[in-house]
């Protein structure tokens, strides 16, 4: 696999967990729980820090050589660009109602949670269509060469929860998805190791 390509597919992953994270504290909330607003906030720095700044326009790149080398394929996708620019709209939107409820504002729960689900479900639409139809079109059409180049093109960022500069300020999200993983892993709570427990929900 191309090595641009492997990263945009990690970085997927990435993002796929991240939006677990929040998916989980909105099921919290949505059954009358507390949220940690904590984990919340670090969400929205962790996509307006990211996915929105340096992953989109990555792929922005990939498109362009792909309308290059088959505009059917390219056409299939349409217009990618656009798709990451409403993808903005509607984290921009989801954070504007997290920041009214941390300021107190008067918001109702309904409005919070559509919003928050508004996000969730279209951030995860957009993952499955590039993986099932942007990223194998690109693999098929793509030239060594043309990976050779965009890969030397495109910035070497890290994602900010796997070693990037700002990796620290995201260590208790970090911390949250580990402990989801582990707990995945052991589905019976009588066959989980001692020690391990619920990552905290408040």
């Amino acid at each position: 696999m191309p090595q641009l390509l492997d990263e945009l597919r990690q970085e997927h992953k990435s993002i796929a967990k991240v939006l677990g994270c929040l998916d989980r504290q909105m099921r919290i909330f949505e059954t009358g729980g507390h949220p940690d607003f904590g984990i919340i906030a670090a969400v929205l720095d962790y996509f307006e820090g990211f996915p929105d700044q340096y992953h989109h326009p990555k792929e922005d790149l990939l498109l362009a050589r792909l309308s290059e080398r088959d505009q059917t394929s390219a056409h299939v996708v349409g217009d990618l660009a656009q798709a990451h620019v409403e993808l903005g709209d509607n984290l921009r939107t989801f954070a504007t109602a997290v920041r009214a409820v941390l300021l107190d504002a008067e918001l109702p729960r309904d409005t919070f949670v559509g919003r928050a689900r508004d996000f969730i479900d279209s951030q995860r639409r957009h993952l499955a269509m590039e993986e099932a139809s942007f990223f194998p079109a690109a693999e098929r059409a793509l030239t060594a060469d043309d990976w050779s180049e965009l890969g030397a093109s495109v910035p070497r960022i890290l994602d900010s929860l796997h070693g990037g500069e700002d990796e620290s300020k995201y260590e208790s999200l970090r911390r949250n998805i580990l402990a989801w993983d582990a707990e995945d892993r052991w589905p019976e709570e009588s066959d989980k190791p001692p020690g391990l427990s619920r990552a905290p929900s408040s």
